[in-house]
């Protein structure tokens, strides 16, 4: 029989955003990306802001961003 296995504590994710950063960002989304009165309905600008952190630390193609 082998050593037993250390158990890993997983990592912290990189892309969501903390709400210390989302305190700090969220005044100012209204004035820059307002919702349009017409069209397809928004995602979550919170969910669109961690999509994009993700997108640029991971280096990954748009459309294989993860599911959550």
């Amino acid at each position: 029989m082998g050593r037993p296995r250390k158990t890993r504590t997983p990592l912290p994710t990189i892309w969501r955003t903390r709400d210390a950063l989302r305190a700090r960002v969220e005044p100012i989304l209204p004035r820059y990306d307002p919702p349009m009165p017409r069209g397809r309905k928004r995602i979550g600008q919170r969910a669109a802001c961690d999509a994009l952190i993700f997108r640029l630390r991971t280096g990954c193609q748009g459309n294989r961003l993860p599911a959550e």
